[in-house]
């Protein structure tokens, strides 16, 4: 079970196609569960107590050692090979994970603390080598509780101690399926409302317990399922398998899930436990039991390299699965000279495990505070960093869907013309400093509302990272910000959106309100049409006029995601074929220009000329600086390269109002 699982996981994380590999984790709790309560149940039968203190060193022995080692290695590696945009992050998390603790570090600064849509690592954190610890940290913080729970319930039902641990695990377990589902749906998890639900449920022990503890409930109904009849239990096993293959093949998607992939998993440890023969023979191919037995180290180096291969080559399927079969023979090499001998010698034993324990966590921790200097001593002026900075309008918080007039995001100059609002998602806002700008020199008072993921169109999205919470919240930001906009009578609108997102991405699905989701292009590009048109006509309706941003070039990788030495040696890909973004942008520019077609208050700009030749479109400008902080978004140096369009624009607005 343990090579099936860990071999969906790496092939999940080598874009193969199996959806929902990553559910394979999920399976790997069950067994951890179910092993940890079998083997603790059998010393409680044997000896009568528990040795709580016997239980940590176990876990010392076997997990710390090649945790340690992989994230040294790859902590002090990372300094040259993690992806540009994480190497801070990625330290950070090895700091996190020497103490169990990434998945708390994934959540509370990626998802929850950190308020800049571009700090470093919250574009992507698959970037991050070291993300998949955070399992590790949801497994062990589960087990600093467990023993505790089998001990007091245990001293308190005796006789009966085996139905009260079934209840009490039960009960929570219950708990935390709820809190789970409340995650998935977007909502308060256990009266605590998250600013993001979802990323809570994946990441935190509360919402997670519920797998582990289902291993614990089959190891805790061994008496019961030995009475099963062997041909039941034949059965059970083939349904289990089946179960899982389903779950991690993505056949079929819940609100929770893991949930089938959790209940194929019990099905078959309850097969196996129940009779010999009954132990499914897929799971007892030679191979695959090789696999199970080096499964843990297997998991443990497999995304680092397929992470640094990516950064440094450019990742394709060939060279993640090069990287994988890499990690597979460390993975052998840490089983045979590190994880047994510590494990199974008689040298680390007693104190000496405290020792064990200390230099563990001290030296991966010590390694990633090492990259964490050296990160920012040696690239501290580096162009990915320069690049990262935060926009204007991010950093006076106009990123947060502010309400209209918000002094903090309105920009003001003696003698003002007039009046220019920015609105929109993420790609509108990296033309904060254009804006501002332009404002300047024309001179107007400029105002900026940018909640990222949230075009100012009334349209129903429908992707991975998107549920009803952020479709709420971007149907509100629309409807109040154009009541604001009506009552403040603006002389010009700007907005714009990643609207090649909208219409090009294959995982997007997208309605106009009240209608049904559709996933051609060419029906994306009517739906956009359309839903553009509704917004500029409320807007010019009421005498503002407006100006529609097509989306800047967009490049096919993120320049951030290079590692520093493929950047040094010039093998990061800054420059990409106009012909190749005009073609992609098409159905978007058709679009757009159709919307605002025969309306005498509004036009379509483009910033294409601005920042391509007649051949190419660069991401770096003449003196070195980036233009593009990823693959659609400008830095501040590259939003200030289109100002001049910007100023053209809005003057040609201004002069049209005057007109009318």
């Amino acid at each position: 079970m343990r090579g099936l699982a860990v071999l969906a996981v790496v092939l999940y994380h080598m874009a193969w196609p199996l959806h929902a590999g990553y559910l394979g984790v999920d399976v790997f709790f069950v067994i951890s569960g179910f092993v940890i309560t079998q083997t603790l149940l059998a010393e409680l039968s044997r000896t009568g107590r528990l040795s709580i203190v016997g239980f940590y060193a176990r876990r010392v022995r076997r997990i710390l050692p090649a945790l340690a080692l992989m994230l040294t290695v790859i902590c002090l590696a990372g300094i040259l090979l993690d992806p540009a945009a994480v190497a801070t992050g990625a330290a950070s998390t090895g700091i996190a994970a020497s103490v169990f603790g990434a998945n708390l570090y994934l959540y509370l600064y990626l998802y929850h603390a950190s308020t800049d849509y571009f700090a470093a690592g919250t574009l992507d954190p698959t970037l991050n080598p070291l993300l998949h610890t955070w399992s590790l940290g949801v497994e062990e913080q589960f087990y600093l509780v467990f023993p505790f729970i089998l001990v007091a319930v245990g001293a308190l039902a005796r006789r009966r101690r085996s139905i009260a641990l079934a209840a009490v695990i039960g009960g929570l377990s219950a708990v935390s399926v709820a809190a789970a589902w409340s995650a998935a749906g977007g909502r308060a998890v256990l009266g605590y409302a998250a600013s993001a639900p979802e990323e809570l449920g994946f990441y935190s022990l509360p919402t997670r317990a519920w797998e582990l503890g289902a291993g614990a409930l089959t190891a805790l109904a061994l008496p019961l399922l030995r009475r099963l009849p062997a041909g039941w239990a034949v059965g059970l096993g083939w349904a289990g398998l089946a179960a899982v293959l389903a779950g991690i093949a993505h056949v079929w998607v819940g609100r929770l899930p893991g949930g089938i992939p959790v209940l194929g998993a019990v099905g078959l440890l309850a097969a196996g436990a129940a009779h010999v023969r009954a132990r499914n023979p897929v799971l007892r191919i030679p191979w695959l039991v090789r696999i199970g037995d080096v499964s843990y180290g297997w998991y443990l180096w497999h995304l680092p390299l397929i992470v640094f291969v990516a950064a440094a080559w450019r990742g394709t399927r060939v060279t993640a699965a090069l990287a994988a079969l890499v990690a597979l023979g460390l993975a052998v090499l840490s089983y045979r000279f590190v994880e047994n001998p510590i494990r199974r010698g008689a040298r680390f034993r007693g104190r000496r495990v405290l020792a064990l324990a200390a230099v563990c966590v001290a030296l991966p921790a010590a390694a990633a505070i090492v990259q964490l200097e050296a990160v920012h001593s040696i690239f501290a002026h580096a162009p990915w960093v320069v690049a990262a900075e935060p926009h204007v309008g991010d950093g006076a918080g106009c990123d947060d869907a502010p309400s209209l007039p918000d002094p903090a995001c309105t920009w003001r100059h003696p003698h003002d013309k007039g009046s220019v609002v920015l609105v929109g998602d993420s790609n509108v806002e990296h033309f904060s400093e254009t804006i501002v700008a332009a404002a300047k020199a024309i001179p107007v008072q400029a105002t900026i509302a940018t909640p990222s993921s949230c075009p100012f169109v009334r349209l129903g999205q429908r992707f991975p990272s998107y549920g009803q919470a952020d479709a709420d919240r971007c149907a509100g930001f629309v409807d109040r910000t154009l009541a604001q906009l009506e009552r403040l009578k603006p002389s010009v609108v700007v907005f714009a959106a990643d609207s090649g997102n909208y219409v090009e991405d294959p995982t997007v699905a997208t309605r106009l309100p009240g209608g049904a989701f559709v996933t051609d292009p060419r029906q994306r590009e009517h739906v956009w049409e359309i839903a553009v048109k509704r917004t500029v006509d409320a807007l010019t309706r009421r005498g503002i006029e407006v100006l529609v941003v097509h989306e800047a070039p967009r490049f096919p990788e993120w320049s951030n995601s290079c590692s520093a030495v493929r950047v040094w040696l010039g093998g990061c890909t800054l420059s990409h074929p106009r012909a190749d973004v005009e073609r992609y942008e098409a159905r978007t520019v058709a679009a757009e220009d159709a919307a605002v077609a025969g309306n005498p208050r509004a036009r379509t700009v483009s910033v294409t000329d601005a920042l391509c030749s007649a051949q190419v479109c660069t991401r770096q400008g003449p003196d070195g600086a980036w233009w593009y902080r990823d693959f659609t978004h400008l830095s501040p140096a590259g939003s200030l390269q289109v100002t001049p369009v910007f100023v053209a624009a809005i003057r040609r607005a201004l002069a049209a109002e005057s007109r009318q």
